[in-house]
């Protein structure tokens, strides 16, 4: 009986087990899981869709309102300056520049000029605050603002754009002073239309808050809390469509030398606080140098809070400035923050009626396992006798039969466990009587055991010395095969290296590397001073570039004279060693020889061991860096080509450029050329003309009085005049020929009249040195020819 209690003891300890949840709450949460899973899952992407969607939209439509905005800058830009180069040409201000000084101060002229320019500055009498004419050295002549009349600008940008350009132009935003506002400048060329000399520089002179204008006009483009940003190339605020305070300030804290910079240009007003300068939004600097490739991006704007804001970015075509157009991200997601609560609510709604339908479900379904388990608890607990009621013929009613049969069953078996109980230890008493038999057996064994295990291990210290010897072997083998693998990858690494300086460096880390050492060389010959010289190094030689020895001397000086490999096993000890101090700490070393495709030595490669390392080389190693020493004799073939290669390159590039730079000064002098000859014939066609009129003239009078030697002489002067007028033009035919701009007409002309005009030409001359000139024609040359 005692047996039976101890196996019921067993069987309920392995049946009771800790329950964490009950079946009812198990069926609560499967039936939530069930509902409440897909409606999250819905939710969370169309909360992710309508998020994409809606960020999508208002992107796009603050890069509208962005580029319109950049655009009405642009135009704003383009206006003043199609004016301010429409107004430069007005012909007051051309005569009053032409007119000496001495007669410029209280003429009609300076005062129509004034007048003029007051008409000018009515245009806009909010943001133009002055207008200007400057004259060809930079000094205010006239100015609606007197108290600029007489100030020097001859080194102001826009005086010396126009100026040297030619071209109308825009400044940035600029401090003159402290006490005045910052300003632009719109500012174009006064020149002559007859000769087209730069005679002054037009000038207006804008307030820069006609730009916060421009943005604040645009705030709410795109909806509530919308507005705009100008910023310039240095990412300082020009105008703010919210916080008008910030404008003048720096994104981020600008550099020293940007900050020197500004002040220079008067971009920013010196000596001014770090507060006064800046914010400090990186965010928004980041996004704003970004935004040539990246226009939308999200930063931080307002000063006083963490708000993000979405943010497009837009540059201006004129001037290097950049509009970024922003709104608070919380304004155009309140629908899905509105979705979203509505989502939860309907969670919350759903979740209460499916928990209350599961509570009932889970109940109904559990009340017969509910008692079957009260069943099973009573059996485990030692109630034999126990046995489930049976609510129903389905599952449950089933499992319940199961659980009465097996009840039944256990009983039974529990009798017979204690009939078998008996009949072991009837059987155990046996058993301990054969054991005590077989110890005595055991003890003898034992003997024969401890003699059979002294030769097993005899016989596994030979085996374990097989063993060692193979696997030094195979350490060997995958030793021989990692240096091999090292090698094809150091030879593939150097032949891909032109440059002579690198391959040296990279050929002496390498070498070091295979052979395991921390000093390596590489000496070249010298054929010029018949030396080896140390061209890279690393460990002790890193720091003996140009160090070199001659013929026979050392262990590099006699590679070179016997082209054979040398293994030297304490170098700072050997006698041929050379005296410098900083071998005295190398040990062993080895170097073998550099050779050319002709078999010719070009120079040492070598690594050496510290003297304490307790090292030597042997000839597999030796072997090795021999072989890495002809590999890399052929990398040096290959840079030396190219390096040669290189030099005959960039001398014929120097070549090139040399003929450039004198077909240049070719044009140039021939442009020089053509220069000159169109002045001289402008020069001299002027005083031709009033030669050949007043010679007309003179020819006239005489006809009129009848003097008819006169009238001759008369006409030879106006065809010698004619002639050389017709000399000058063909001059500057040649030019326009050479230019290219030559256009051939076909015209009739009398030959009879040209060998006429000729002869009347030449026949001074001919006087002149007492020589008679005959001249007959005959009627075919009267015939008109076509040319």
């Amino acid at each position: 009986m005692m047996s039976g209690n101890k196996r019921s003891s067993r069987v309920t300890n392995t049946i009771v087990l800790p329950l964490r949840l009950s079946l009812t709450n198990k069926i609560v949460l499967a039936f939530l899981t069930v509902a409440l899973l897909p409606l999250g899952l819905l939710a969370y992407i169309n909360d992710n869709t309508m998020r994409s969607v809606i960020s999508e939209n208002a992107n796009t439509a603050l890069f509208a309102a962005a580029s319109q905005t950049a655009a009405n800058i642009d135009s704003f830009i383009n206006t003043n300056l199609d004016a301010i180069r429409t107004e430069a040409q007005l012909q007051n201000f051309i005569e009053y520049l032409r007119m000496p000084p001495e007669r410029r101060i209280g003429s009609a002229t300076e005062y129509e000029v004034l007048k003029t320019l007051h008409a000018l500055r009515s245009k806009d009498d909010i943001f133009i605050l002055s207008y200007a004419l400057l004259d060809e050295q930079g000094i205010n002549l006239i100015d609606t603002d007197t108290n600029q009349i007489g100030s020097d600008s001859s080194d102001r940008d826009f005086f010396r754009q126009p100026w040297e350009t030619g071209l109308v132009s825009v400044s940035p935003v600029q401090f003159d002073s402290p006490d005045e506002p910052p300003v632009i400048y719109f500012s174009g060329p006064i020149s002559d239309p007859m000769s087209g000399r730069a005679l002054g520089v037009l000038r207006v002179r804008y307030n820069a808050s006609v730009l916060q204008q421009l943005i604040v006009d645009k705030n709410n483009l795109i909806g509530e809390e919308s507005f705009a940003v100008l910023f310039d190339d240095y990412h300082i605020y020009l105008a703010h469509g919210a916080w008008p305070e910030l404008r003048f300030k720096a994104v981020v804290p600008l550099t020293d030398i940007a900050i020197v910079e500004l002040e220079e240009r008067r971009r920013i007003l010196p000596n001014s606080a770090d507060d006064a300068l800046a914010t400090d939004i990186p965010e928004l600097k980041a996004g704003l140098v970004q935004s040539p490739i990246a226009p939308f991006f999200e930063a931080p704007l307002d000063p006083t809070s963490d708000e993000w804001y979405s943010v497009a970015a837009a540059r201006l075509k004129r001037v290097p400035w950049v509009v970024a157009f922003a709104q608070p991200q919380s304004i155009f997601l309140a629908p899905i923050e509105q979705q979203t609560q509505t989502t939860l609510l309907l969670a919350m709604g759903i979740t209460m009626a499916v928990g209350a339908i599961a509570v009932l479900v889970g109940r109904q379904l559990a009340r017969p396992i509910v008692r079957l388990t009260e069943a099973v608890t009573q059996f485990t607990s030692g109630d034999l006798s126990a046995r489930a009621v049976i609510p129903s013929q389905d599952e449950t009613g089933v499992l319940a039969a199961s659980f009465n049969t097996m009840a039944r069953q256990v009983g039974s078996l529990l009798m017979k466990l204690e009939r078998g109980t008996r009949d072991l230890e009837a059987e155990v008493t046996e058993r301990t009587r054969a054991q005590s038999e077989l110890q005595r057996y055991r003890d003898h064994l034992e003997e024969q055991v401890l003699h059979r295990t002294a030769e097993l291990r005899d016989t596994n210290s030979q085996l374990h010395l097989q063993v060692l010897e193979r696997e030094r072997a195979e350490a060997e083998l995958r030793r021989k095969n990692d240096y091999l693998a090292a090698l094809h990858e150091t030879t593939l690494g150097m032949m891909n290296r032109l440059d002579l300086a690198d391959l040296l460096r990279t050929i002496i880390t390498r070498a070091a590397q295979l052979t395991e050492t921390q000093h390596g060389f590489v000496y070249l010959v010298d054929p010029q001073a018949n030396e080896l010289v140390v061209r890279a190094g690393v460990g002790l030689f890193q720091h003996q570039y140009g160090h070199h020895v001659h013929w026979g001397e050392g262990l590099t000086g006699r590679v070179w004279s016997t082209n054979q490999p040398l293994i030297v096993s304490n170098y700072s000890a050997w006698s041929g060693r050379l005296t410098e101090h900083t071998f005295d700490y190398v040990g062993a070393a080895m170097a073998v020889p550099l050779t050319s495709g002709s078999g010719r030595v070009v120079g040492v490669i070598g690594t050496a061991l510290d003297n304490d390392s307790g090292r030597q080389f042997g000839q597999d190693e030796l072997e090795l860096l021999h072989r890495f020493a002809q590999l890399a004799s052929v990398a040096l073939d290959n840079a030396q080509l190219y390096t040669s290669a290189q030099q005959e390159i960039h001398e014929r590039r120097r070549a090139e450029e040399a003929l450039q730079q004198a077909k240049e000064t070719a044009e140039s002098a021939n442009q020089a050329k053509s220069q000159f000859l169109a002045n001289m014939s402008h020069e001299l066609r002027t005083p031709l003309n009033a030669i050949i009129g007043y010679s007309e003239i003179l020819q006239e009078d005489a006809e009129d009085t009848g003097d008819e030697e006169m009238v001759d002489d008369l006409g030879k002067i106006r065809s010698a005049g004619r002639h050389l007028l017709s000399l000058i033009n063909d001059i500057l035919d040649i030019s326009k020929i050479e230019a290219g701009r030559m256009e051939v007409y076909l015209e009739i002309f009398d030959l009879t009249t040209i060998v006429r005009d000729v002869v009347n030409t030449i026949h001074p001359l001919m006087e002149k040195i007492a020589t008679t000139l005959m001249s007959s024609m005959t009627s075919m040359l009267a015939i008109s020819m076509r040319i």
